[in-house]
């Protein structure tokens, strides 16, 4: 196997992601623990399960907490169906019934579901989309290459109310 096939996607796709090593963490040994898991992640059933192995080791290294925690869903069509329900039935229920407004949340949770259902990667057009828009209207303001092209393809988390 060629080291770039473990090495890119392993280090730099969690670099990108801002997933990177915390201040006080050792960045050696956190691109090695990454390099290491990679490989896992490609078996089926065991890549459920390489999160928390690395919360392991992490915590038994000594290396403080992780704070990207693994998720636990037992398989992603299980959370697809749950936030398909969620953004197709509950939240137009809420609006309707006057408990929740009609907000780019609640429109967005709802063009996400739809692509849930018809297979398509309705997901990265909303992240895209969000972050272009807010490119126009001034909200977002990249400091950088980087940064601007972390704001296209990742998730951008909710700001602090």
């Amino acid at each position: 196997m060629h080291a770039g096939a473990v090495i890119v996607p392993a280090v730099l796709g969690d670099l990108l992601a801002g997933r990177g090593p915390d201040d006080d963490e050792d960045p050696v040994w956190w691109s090695v623990r990454k390099m290491l898991m990679f490989p896992i992640a490609a078996l089926p059933g065991v890549r459920d399960f390489t999160g928390l192995m690395e919360q392991k080791i992490i915590a038994g290294s000594g290396e403080g907490k992780m704070n990207f925690a693994p998720s636990y869903n037992i398989s992603p069509i299980v959370s697809a169906i749950g936030k398909a329900y969620a953004g197709l039935v509950n939240k137009p229920i809420d609006i309707m019934t006057g408990n929740k407004e009609l907000d780019a949340d609640a429109l967005g949770d709802a063009f996400e579901s739809s692509g849930l259902i018809l297979g398509l990667p309705t997901a990265q057009t909303r992240i895209t989309g969000g972050y272009l828009y807010d490119l126009m209207t001034g909200e977002a303001q990249p400091e950088n290459a980087p940064e601007l092209v972390k704001g296209l393809l990742f998730k951008r988390p909710k700001p602090k109310k």
